[in-house]
């Protein structure tokens, strides 16, 4: 092989190693949102979950789909209406992101472990859980489809597109969280947590301080306090049982999805005819771990990394954050925003409502 022919491998391999450089130096460097870059990009790595890839093209279509179904939307009121073309729309754009990022390195975990469960889906299945989705709103086949479609048009996607990317990790998600709830049974320290708080009682202590010691619910500081319910306002198990005790009784341990429950009847109203109403009730309750907790405690024992350069994942919170301070601040700033907006829309409403039950008194009035 002659000289001229090694120079000229040697001239291609250089001015290869030198784009792949750079193209590193643009994604990972700077950052930059250049439509070339991003679509020369797209097969790079912007994050490994325990070795899985989550793709910088994985991150640009959803965070572009996500900017697409805003701007088709008038969310002026709630306070998110955003131009994406103005600095201030960047920043919210990248707020966006992150939360895409998130969503996506959860997904890979939710996957995961839907798999070790025996959890698997097929296109068939999902189309057919879309097509259930369509139907509770009504619809033969055809104009379910037709409504899928125009769903996924205001992300700005196919109809298999936004099967995969929607529909599917959805799907993976309700049916892991299903089987989780499904096989998740209290712990033995709950157990005797239970059993404590029934030796307490016996020994001759209140329901209340028996709440208070041992209770992990919302009210235990108030002695397990619920105050009354009517029938369809709790968990159907509890329901059950409640509604059949009478007033002074203390039910036997309960265990239902959420967790273990201890209660007792402390007052009840009935009506005219006699048959109860409503029932005041007490509570100990010791939660199971969460499905959210679940998730989190999976993606702390995965090495999570981050390659993007605006990025780290805080570890301590199982999530990616934002590494500029500034930015930090303003997704902060937008959030209290949003909250601020969506907290007006509530009294707006019931101001609303109010004047709807004014004008109907008044009309009442003058009916009579």
């Amino acid at each position: 092989m002659s000289s001229q022919i090694f120079r000229i491998i040697g001239v291609v391999v250089s001015v290869l190693f030198l784009a792949i450089c750079t193209l590193l130096f643009l994604v990972y460097i700077i950052s930059s949102d250049a439509p070339l870059v991003k679509k020369v990009s797209s097969a790079l790595p912007a994050a490994s979950v325990g070795g899985k890839i989550v793709s910088v093209g994985d991150i640009a279509v959803n965070t572009e789909a996500s900017r697409t179904f805003y701007e088709g939307q008038n969310f002026a009121r709630s306070g998110v209406r955003i131009d994406f073309t103005t600095t201030e729309g960047k920043k919210r754009l990248k707020v966006i992101e992150r939360e895409v990022l998130n969503n996506l390195i959860e997904a890979v975990v939710i996957k995961e472990l839907a798999e070790e469960a025996g959890i698997t889906l097929t296109q068939e299945g999902i189309a057919a859980e879309l097509e259930s989705v369509m139907q509770n709103e009504g619809g033969n086949t055809q104009e379910n489809i037709q409504k899928a479609t125009q769903r996924a048009r205001l992300y700005g996607w196919s109809l298999v597109e936004f099967s995969e990317r929607i529909v599917g990790p959805a799907l993976y998600r309700e049916q892991l969280e299903a089987f989780y709830d499904k096989n998740n049974p209290a712990t033995d320290e709950m157990q005797a947590t239970m059993q404590q708080a029934l030796a307490m009682i016996a020994d001759g202590r209140s329901f209340a301080d028996a709440a208070r010691e041992h209770s992990a619910g919302s009210t235990a500081n108030e002695g397990g306090v619920r105050g009354f319910f009517a029938r369809g306002q709790l968990d159907p198990e509890i329901e059950e049982v409640i509604f059949a005790m009478e007033v002074g009784e203390i039910s036997e341990v309960i265990e239902t999805e959420t967790g273990l429950h201890l209660m007792t009847v402390t007052d009840e109203r009935r009506e005219a005819g006699g048959e109860r109403e409503q029932v005041s009730l007490s509570h100990i309750f010791l939660p199971k771990i969460s499905f959210a907790r679940y998730i989190g405690d999976a993606l702390a024992q995965r090495n999570v990394r981050i390659f993007l350069p605006d990025y780290r994942w805080n570890q301590q919170e199982r999530y990616a954050v934002f590494d500029s301070p500034s930015m930090v601040a303003y997704q902060e700033k937008i959030y209290k925003q949003v909250l601020s907006a969506q907290e007006q829309q509530a009294v707006d409403a019931s101001v609303q409502e109010a004047e709807g039950e004014g004008e109907v008194q008044n009309l009442q009035q003058e009916s009579l």
